[in-house]
């Protein structure tokens, strides 16, 4: 079952919950406060499977007509099951229902996420462009579009 968080306290403490388990070196704390600060203020998605919270998928409006997944995660043991796909596609069919015509993804383009590129390929994201991105660091980031039409 996806469910649609509107609680800032409820979506932090489902944010931090989920994202305990991170082992990946560039999510240190400081960054895992910047996304879930970022997450309290736009769209929340989790996932609950059994009664349990195993996944969320966070989205930013950027148009009346485009939507950007600004961040999702699934719990490790879930990854790679289907469940990631089934989260995108029900978040894209009430962003269709809702009038949005385009998804975006921003993906690091350091060569390292070639899984993760295929993955959105197998959900129906396209690659539109490579370009720099600056925040705290410039980073290359690939962008992939999804058509809602």
């Amino acid at each position: 079952m996806i469910k649609s968080i509107d609680n800032i306290e409820l979506k932090k403490e489902l944010a931090y919950n989920l994202m305990n388990d991170f082992k990946n070196e560039l999510y240190n704390k400081d960054i895992i406060e910047r996304i879930i600060n970022k997450i309290e203020q736009i769209p929340f998605y989790v996932y609950i499977e059994k009664g349990n919270e195993i996944g969320f998928l966070s989205m930013k409006s950027l148009t009346e007509e485009s939507a950007d997944i600004y961040f999702i995660k699934m719990l490790d043991e879930y990854k790679e099951k289907g469940f990631e796909g089934e989260l995108i596609n029900n978040v894209a069919t009430f962003y269709k229902e809702k009038g949005y015509k385009l998804l975006i993804v921003k993906i690091l383009a350091d060569g390292k996420h070639d899984n993760l590129i295929n993955f959105y390929r197998s959900v129906g994201f396209f690659k539109l462009e490579e370009r720099i991105e600056s925040g705290d660091i410039e980073n290359k980031v690939l962008v992939m579009i999804r058509p809602l039409i």
